[in-house]
């Protein structure tokens, strides 16, 4: 039995107690993480809930992932000007995944009725004279994050639900169950991992602290809402064209 995770900061909090139950993970690119699970049915990981859209057979956790529900987020949108109205073309970089490909579209048409053409970029030499979406951990280093808007929060002002980022899922429904034995107590273990600054060692002080304050805007145990978050991302590509079904989730 083994986890794929994507590596970010938030995923190192959860790292932490896989090592403390002796349960094997392996970090893989946002992109890569629905390929890895796919291999073999004794494999599960954190995937980015529209990576569904094209494996819906997979069987998807009802109480484990990474749920935001207010201003941190593992995206934020970086704008050469103020706001977002009248831009024509956002760039992407970091760990882009499913959920920045196909949602920035859909946010940007939603939020300023605007078609923006996305271009993923190879390389990222700072700020400056472009629109950007910075996924993962980049977003943490020098203050960026400062600046920019939080991509969950955007996307609640659409759903009015909280943003679901990643869902723990599997090709076997035996081994999601088998995974939820070994992470009874993991969110009190997540809660004091955070409380005590671990695995974020070496950052500025003004970034510790924006992540401790925040800290109850992000969850890994889900409850009703985030079910229902997961349910709302899911309707929306379908409306716009991009998916041909609505995906209905196999919850476990």
């Amino acid at each position: 039995m083994k986890l794929y995770l994507p590596h970010n900061i938030y995923t190192a909090f959860f790292a932490n107690f896989l090592k403390k139950q002796k349960l094997p993970f392996e970090y893989q690119p946002s992109a890569m993480l629905s390929g890895c699970i796919d291999k073999d049915k004794n494999y599960s990981g954190f995937i980015p809930v529209m990576d569904l859209i094209r494996h819906d057979e997979f069987y998807i956790s009802s109480r484990f992932g990474l749920s935001f529900d207010g201003q941190v987020s593992n995206s934020y949108i970086y704008y050469k000007n103020e706001g977002g109205e009248s831009i024509d073309k956002i760039r992407l970089f970091g760990d882009i995944s499913s959920q920045e490909a196909i949602l920035t579209g859909i946010l940007f048409r939603e939020l300023y009725d605007s078609d923006v053409k996305l271009e993923i970029a190879k390389e990222f030499h700072g700020l400056g004279d472009e629109n950007y979406i910075l996924a993962g951990d980049i977003n943490f280093s020098h203050s960026k994050l400062l600046n920019g808007f939080s991509f969950a929060e955007e996307m609640m002002e659409i759903t009015e639900l909280p943003y679901v980022n990643y869902v723990l899922a599997s090709t076997e429904k035996e081994t999601l169950e088998e995974i939820h034995k070994n992470l009874n107590g993991a969110e009190e273990f997540l809660l004091e991992e955070i409380d005590r600054y671990k695995f974020i060692a070496g950052w500025e002080e003004g970034m510790k602290e924006y992540l401790r304050a925040n800290s109850s805007s992000f969850v890994y145990e889900f409850d009703e809402s985030d079910l229902e978050g997961i349910k709302s991302q899911l309707r929306i590509p379908f409306y716009y064209g991009i998916a041909e079904d609505i995906v209905e989730p196999k919850f476990v």
